[in-house]
């Protein structure tokens, strides 16, 4: 993923750069990932509706503005108001949702059912059946899909490896 520009390394105390692979992804990363991964112009004027649009760095903008205009990805409305939680880590079912929404349509898709499938939210249930359906996503040993994890830098390059 980083030969293809798609998720690049951070650069530690001591200056060295490294890939972090268990830290958790954050919101505002994820999009950046997936604006590097689909190709999405981040330069194009889009009006954010989130309240906390204010939060999100220079750096992670054009992301979140190329992926909300893509229809991707949406934030989450929250006494009224829109929220993108730029620095929340994403979870394991947005990053499933996001990017079942960025796949093509039509592909046959299996009923599965996990430990946890009673956890996975209504809105993220199809995109987790595409993904487990393709063998993009696997569960866990224990037959969980653990829809509410947190999800790490190493199992986002190793999700979006098995799309290339």
């Amino acid at each position: 993923m980083a030969a293809k520009s798609v998720i690049k390394g951070e650069t530690d105390a001591s200056g060295s750069l490294i890939f972090a692979p268990s830290r958790n992804l954050s919101r505002m990363e994820f999009a950046v990932i997936m604006a590097r991964y689909l190709g999405l112009d981040t330069e194009a004027e889009v009006k954010l509706p989130y309240s906390d649009a204010v939060d999100i760095p220079a750096w992670a903008l054009g992301a979140v503005k190329a992926v909300y205009k893509a229809g991707i990805m949406q934030g989450s409305t929250v006494n009224g108001k829109t929220l993108f939680n730029p620095k929340a880590s994403i979870v394991r079912s947005e990053v499933m949702t996001v990017i079942g929404r960025s796949l093509a349509k039509g592909y046959t898709i299996t009923q599965h059912n996990f430990t946890d499938s009673a956890k996975i939210p209504a809105w993220a249930a199809e995109h987790i059946n595409t993904l487990v359906s393709l063998g993009i996503v696997g569960g866990y040993s224990d037959g969980s899909i653990a829809p509410q994890k947190n999800i790490t830098r190493a199992e986002i390059a190793k999700i979006l490896y098995g799309l290339y």
